[in-house]
Formats: structure tokens, sequence, C-alpha cells
């Protein structure tokens, strides 16, 4: 059995879960209408806490709700790319092997024809009739490479970094997540590293148990 088969057979629960998810977000939006309507008046800590670790509360629950209806989907989905990736990036390579085939029968028909013009002219100015006509025959004969009349070919410029130091500055984008994790867990008294063009400070974060 293929991952596609069983995570499709998996989801065939996902469905009585989804209606029963729906009927209860429905619940959930009156929940969050009233704490709405009670953070216009919340300005003490007791009932900012209060009602904050209630928001929290929902917060966890309805993301753990969320995970546990979208894991076998995502796996599903997960498992249908995979399969379809695999084939694709076989006819990936093999278009491209085409493409550069083709290119290389096009540059070697137009070598070929310079060629044969060379040949042509040294010929005519040598007076050798026979071997002109030679020449020509053969220049039209590589005239006919051509790509077939549904393909074509144009120029287009691709960038390639060959020396990352050098390129200008608003070419870069800063790291913000690896800025942030340079201070991740450092104690509000430790001292983040000193990074060029980079301020640290410290932000008032409340954290609530639930």
């Amino acid at each position: 059995m293929s991952d596609i088969e069983k995570y499709s057979e998996d989801g065939a629960g996902v469905r009585d879960k989804l209606v029963t998810a729906m009927t209860d977000l429905e619940t959930t939006d009156e929940g969050i209408e009233e704490l709405e309507k009670l953070l216009e008046e919340a300005r003490d800590t007791a009932t900012c806490g209060e009602l904050l670790t209630e928001s929290k509360a929902e917060h966890k629950r309805l993301e753990a709700n969320r995970k546990d209806l979208v894991e076998v989907p995502n796996k599903l989905v997960k498992a249908i790319n995979a399969e379809f990736k695999a084939r694709q990036t076989r006819l990936e390579r093999v278009s491209r092997v085409l493409e550069s085939r083709m290119s290389d029968a096009l540059a070697a028909a137009a070598a070929a024809q310079a060629e044969a013009w060379r040949k042509a002219a040294e010929a005519e100015a040598a007076g050798q009739d026979l071997a002109m006509r030679a020449a020509l025959s053969q220049s039209a004969k590589h005239a006919d490479t051509k790509l077939p009349s549904n393909h074509n070919q144009r120029k287009r410029w691709v960038a390639t970094v060959v020396d990352s130091e050098a390129v200008p500055r608003e070419w870069c984008v800063p790291d913000i997540s690896a800025l942030r994790r340079a201070a991740h867990g450092l104690a509000a008294d430790a001292k983040p590293p000193e990074i060029p063009g980079v301020e640290f400070t410290v932000k008032i974060v409340t954290t609530t148990r639930t």
C-alpha cells in the first residue's frame, strides 16, 4: 500500500472531525466575542490576568484541534507531492538533456555551414567551380537544421553569485532568524553578541501557564 492509499484511508474520518470542529468554532466565536467585550473594560492586573489566561488557554485548545485536523491531510498532501515530484524530476532531466542536444545540434550546424561557406569562397577564388558548388551544396544542407515549429529559443540573463563578499549591500537581506537566535535564551542582564549594524533591546514579554 502506498502512502497515498494509506493516508486516503486514514482521512476517511477527517470529514466527521471537521463537521464537529466547525460546530465547535461557532461556539468558540461566541466566547471570543465575550472576551472582546470584557477587554474594553479590563484595566487592572487581576482582571487582565484572568482574561489573558482564558485567552491563552482557548488559543492553545484551538491550535491542538487544528493540528489534529490537518495532520492526516498534510501527510496526504506530502505523499501526493512526493509521488508527483519523483516523476516530474525525471521528466525535467529528460527535458534538460533534449534541450541541450538541440542547442548542440544547432551550434554544430551553424559551425558546419560557416565552414562550408569558407570553403566555397576559397574554391571560387581559386577558380575551382566544382569544389565551390560542392561546398555551397553542403552549406544548404546544414541550413535545413532548425528547431521544430513548436519550439523556440531566446536569450536571457541568469544571475550567479561568484563572490558573496563583493555583492553590494542593497542586494543583501539580513537573516532576521539568525539574529534572533543570537540572543535567544540569554538572561535580561546578559550581554548579546556585538553585531555591526544590529541593536539588541530588552522587550517585556508576558508568559502564561495554561
